[in-house]
């Protein structure tokens, strides 16, 4: 996350989304993340599921239909999103591959 950051230029903050059932997971928690952004006045948030090679479950309904519409209303904020995973992107494929063979 840091690397990606430092790259592109912008403030990042690392959460999970795993927690959405009652059991103890890692943290911090993605919705108590949100909650303390919003309560800074942050507007925008983009969501970069770093730890996923796919989109799943946790990526395609944790985020997208619990965690951005929540977000949306009932902390307002005005501007989030989720990076969708590269998948099927050849140059993703071929970092995957490269990685892979070093080991």
């Amino acid at each position: 996350a840091n690397s990606i950051a430092h790259t592109v230029n912008l403030k990042f903050q690392v959460a999970f989304q795993s927690a959405i059932n009652k059991k103890k997971w890692v943290g911090p928690d993605i919705k108590n993340k949100i909650d303390e952004l919003a309560l800074k006045s942050v507007s925008e948030i983009i969501i970069i599921p770093i730890s996923f090679v796919s989109e799943n479950l946790e990526t395609l309904y944790d985020l997208d239909k619990l965690i951005i519409p929540w977000a949306k209303n009932d902390n307002k904020i005005k501007k989030i999103s989720r990076i969708k995973i590269p998948e099927n992107d050849t140059n993703f494929l071929q970092l995957l591959f490269e990685i892979i063979k070093e080991l």
